[in-house]
């Protein structure tokens, strides 16, 4: 990764190796979000900085759109969709 992070897209030499690191740069993220809700509130400050830092590189370095969210922005919407579903569901205990 290291390579790609030094090197933009169009400098390197196998498009396909870029393409098999953006995919799993995509799945990296994908996991880190699952049951974001449950794990984040256990994390100190320090570990979500690491985390919103490696975003930003992925970013510069072009390996994940420049679309894509911060991780706080991330997580806030996955706590909101599970909120929801809570509020919505009449036979959730809150009710």
């Amino acid at each position: 990764m290291y390579r790609l992070l030094i090197n933009k897209p169009e400098t390197i030499i196998h498009k396909s190796e870029f393409r098999v690191y953006t995919q799993r740069i995509q799945l990296f993220l994908a996991k880190l979000t699952y049951a974001v809700s449950a794990w984040i509130g256990f994390t100190r400050a320090s570990d979500r900085e690491r985390i919103e830092s490696f975003v930003r590189r992925c970013k510069r370095s072009e390996l994940c759109s420049a679309k894509t969210k911060t991780f706080a922005e991330i997580s806030k919407v996955y706590d909101n969709q599970l909120f929801s579903r809570i509020i919505r569901k009449p036979c959730h205990i809150r009710n």
